[in-house]
């Protein structure tokens, strides 16, 4: 359980982290708060990722919570997007003048195990 657990967390992660470190830059960020990250990246997509229901679910187009398609399951409440400042302050939504990295948390639980995976992200045009 431990194990299926890690897998599913380490999927999402890294899907968001590698679509996150191509964001096009700042202005291409619509969305950006603890549970919700919309954003335009370096090919000109729409890539939307939101919690909801206990799923980290992912779609494109546009910036609609909840549509699309699932990519975790299982996932606790404490899921969350962190927006790090040229300071080193950590903020709970994006600022397109002073975020400089993107920290992602997701914890997956399965019958009772529970694991907790953590990242930062430096978009290569913020």
């Amino acid at each position: 359980n431990r194990k299926e657990a890690l897998d599913q967390a380490r999927i999402a992660m890294d899907r968001m982290a590698k679509e996150i470190r191509n964001l096009r830059n700042s202005a291409g960020v619509t969305t950006g708060t603890a549970t919700q990250f919309c954003f335009t990246d370096a090919e000109g997509t729409t890539i939307d990722y939101s919690y909801s229901s206990a799923n980290i679910v992912r779609d494109t187009g546009n910036c609609t919570a909840g549509g699309g398609s699932t990519l975790a399951t299982n996932i606790a409440a404490t899921f969350s997007f962190a927006y790090i400042q040229a300071n080193g302050t950590e903020e709970s939504t994006f600022s397109s003048v002073t975020t400089k990295r993107i920290r992602i948390i997701i914890p997956s639980t399965v019958s009772g195990e529970t694991v907790e995976l953590q990242t930062e992200v430096w978009p290569r045009n913020l």
